[in-house]
Order: structure tokens, then sequence, then C-alpha cells
């Protein structure tokens, strides 16, 4: 038994594990839970890890464009994936002797994992024009070829800029998988409302929850023990009103909304500030890695400074340290709240019984995976978006004036969402032993 899991994402060698922080979590957790009930099975990866991360979870490396190909290779592809399937007389190519690297790993494998995430969508045109186009036609040339195919953890959506010829063949595609298993249940509309058959899809939750900062087991804050109490605060390129995302450096009214959300909880709370980066950089050299802060850093050491131009920094510190992600999601279970412009630090705090504001997306794409992970915990109403200043307020208030409770409801909600993640294993698993019947 041999299983493929790929994805649309290209990040190069070892960004998965030591960038972006929220990717770090859900892949950990994901090849955690699928070595867990997979334990013997064969694991190839078109994602790309370092030799360290695929030791620990026993899996095959192999390259990246195998996946992420160009349109004309794809295509090429599933004209003899037709012509094997007797679905094509192959007028196209004069003799039948048309392979690739991808046809020839597709004849070793028996099931292949989308773990494309959130860029099944539209957000994959943030990468390039062609890449989800690309990716659908990879995946249905497996499906034409038999094998049994999964969109595994996803949060598909929107569809709202997809090509009508895109969009048609996203609905083929995601109709012919055997299984979807999405990980919040926001998208389960997205879907329905532009026109996909869920027959097939599940509402679990993200993997990223399994995710632990500290070998200690959960357990209640013994909140007899804080003294001053402190909420962690960080934000990222998307929260502002404007993009590009990446933008640097962002002038000072730029900040204005955090400024006010600062103001706030300075007014509102006795608490203590910290500004904190949910994201890293890295650079390598051979086999060597060299950590440095990421481009969250970046940002909240420009609205520091601005704040201390305003004398506003008396309760208000930025931590400078770099972190791993293992130290990162320890260090957000050690706050009283957390207020955060990226999704899985929120989950990362809900999941260690943390209250949480959510910050939205300003601009760019809509993020409903944002609110389907908070859906999960029951705050939902802990969304916010960053120039609604007083729903930001209202949402502060509520919570500060009951930590406790709601950090133990948290909790108590949080067995509810590892069963959900158990249960994509369980499925994964079932997936993997069953006969594969007639495509439609």
């Amino acid at each position: 038994m041999t299983v493929l899991v790929t994805g649309l994402c290209t990040l190069e060698w070892g960004r998965m594990e030591f960038g972006n922080v929220g990717n770090s979590y859900v892949s950990h957790s994901f090849f955690q839970m699928l070595r867990r009930h997979l334990p013997h099975t064969r694991i190839v990866t078109t994602l790309q890890f370092s030799d360290e991360f695929l030791s620990i979870y026993q899996l095959e490396h192999t390259a990246m464009d195998v996946f992420i190909d160009d349109a004309s290779n794809a295509e090429m592809e599933l004209l003899e994936a037709k012509r094997r399937a007797g679905l094509t007389n192959h007028l196209e190519i004069k003799e039948a002797i048309f392979t690739s690297k991808y046809l020839d790993l597709l004849d070793t494998v028996d099931t292949v994992l989308d773990l494309s995430g959130d860029i099944w969508g539209d957000n994959a045109l943030f990468l390039s024009d062609s890449r989800l186009h690309v990716a659908l036609l990879k995946m249905q040339t497996a499906q034409i070829l038999g094998k049994k195919t999964a969109l595994v953890a996803s949060s598909p959506g929107p569809f709202d800029c997809l090509t009508p010829k895109d969009l048609s063949l996203a609905r083929n595609v995601y109709a012919s998988f055997d299984l979807v298993l999405n990980r919040e249940a926001q998208s389960f509309d997205v879907l329905k409302k532009s026109g996909f058959d869920v027959t097939r899809t599940k509402s679990l939750a993200c993997p990223s929850v399994l995710f632990q900062g500290s070998d200690q087991p959960l357990s209640p804050k013994d909140w007899s023990q804080k003294t001053k109490p402190e909420i962690g605060m960080s934000i990222c390129g998307w929260n502002f009103l404007g993009g590009p995302f990446n933008k640097e450096p962002r002038k000072m009214q730029e900040f204005k909304p955090f400024v006010e959300m600062i103001k706030i909880m300075l007014a509102t709370t006795e608490a203590d500030i910290v500004f904190f980066s949910h994201s890293n950089g890295f650079s390598r050299e051979g086999e060597k890695v060299q950590h440095k802060p990421g481009r969250d850093f970046i940002l909240l050491k420009q609205l520091f400074e601005q704040l201390v131009s305003m004398g506003l920094t008396s309760r208000v510190r930025l931590s400078e340290e770099f972190r791993t992600v293992r130290e990162i999601h320890k260090f957000i279970g050690g706050l009283d709240m957390l207020v955060a412009g990226r999704a899985h630090a929120a989950v990362a705090a809900l999941s260690q019984g943390v209250p949480t504001i959510l910050i939205d997306y300003g601009h760019g794409p809509v993020a409903h995976k944002t609110r389907g992970f908070l859906e999960l915990y029951g705050q939902e109403n802990c969304l916010v978006e960053p120039s609604n200043l007083r729903q930001f307020e209202k949402v502060l208030r509520k919570s500060w004036a009951s930590l406790e409770l709601v950090s133990e409801r948290l909790l108590n909600q949080h067995e509810s969402v590892l069963s959900l993640v158990e249960e994509m294993g369980n499925s994964i698993l079932d997936l993997t032993h069953v006969d594969h019947g007639n495509l439609k």
C-alpha cells in the first residue's frame, strides 16, 4: 500500500517547517495523524520538507515539480490516462509511448491525498494564473487511472474569480474525489453555493489542534498564581486595510486601526501587552539552517516604534527573541488572552484554553476558514474586522470580564474538536482499505 500526499503548495525546501508557523502546525500534526493511522504504509510526498522531518514521519520525498508542472505536460498526462482507460483512441499522440515522472509515480501508488488547505480555489491565483488548472488536471489523471483520491484537511474556496472552464473542471474533479475532509464547516456552504457536489464531504477540524508546544498535558489554568495579566498581540500583512500583504515598510497611518486597538486594551484592562511574531524566516547553507524572525516581526517592530513616539509603551513590549514553532505554541498557551491576525495563532490559543480575538483580513481574499476555526470552539463572535473598533471593544470587554469561564469552556470543547480530527484519520484509513468503485 502506497499513499501519495501532494498539493498546490510550492514552498521550497524546509519552508513548511521553518517559515509560516501555521504551516508547521498543520504539517507536523497531519503527518503525525496519518502515520498513527497508517503505521506501515509507504507514504510519498511532493511537499518539501527537511530530511529530519521526512525521517520523523517516515516519508519518501519526490520533486515538487512532479505535481507543480506546466499545463501542456499535465494535459498530455491526462490524455495518456484517458488512453489507458479506453476513453480515447489517443489520436493526438501517434504512438502510445508518452510517460512522465508523475505517471510513473502514479503507477506505484494506490491513494492520492491532496493537502492544499485553503489554496484550492481563488487563492491559487495568488500563486499563478495556471496553478489550480494544472493541479486539477493532475488529480483528474489520477482519478481516471483508478486511484483513490481525497481532498484532506482542506478549506476549499471561494470560487468567484475562476474562469468558467476552470470552475467546471474544479466541479468535475471535486465530484470524483472519493472523499473530501474539510477542516471546518464554513467551506461546506461555500462549496454548495458554488454548485459543487458535496455528498461525500465531511466537515471536521484542522489537524493543527493536535500540535503541542509542551510535553505537559493540558489542564485548566491556575488563575490564583497569576500576577500581572498578559495579552499577546500578533498581526500580519493581510490585516491591513490595503495591500499588498507583503508591503514593507508601511506608512504610519496604515497602523491606525492597531494603535486604536491597543489604546482600547490599555483602557479596558490592567494587562501588559506583548507583541510577538507568528511567522519565521530562515536561510540555508547546504543542510545548515539559519533561523530568523519573519515578516510579521517587521510589521510589529514598526508598530512598536510608532507607539514609542506616542508615549504608549509603559505597558507594551516587543518580544524580539526568536522562537521555534514549539516555543511559539507554548508561549501562546501561557497568555491570558490573545489578539491575533493569523488564523493558526488563534487555533494555538483556543486549543490551549486561551480566550482569543481574531482580527479578520482587511483586504485580499475572503478567509472563510477563520470563522470556521472559531466556530469549532464556539467563538465565531470573536472575529472582528480591523476597521470596526466598536466591535473590537465590545468583544474585548465581554471576554475580559469572564476569562476564567471562557478558558474552561474552550478546554471542554477541545475534546470534541479532537474527536473530529480522529474521525479524519479514521476516514483516511477506511479509504485506503476499501475497493475503489467505478468513476462517474
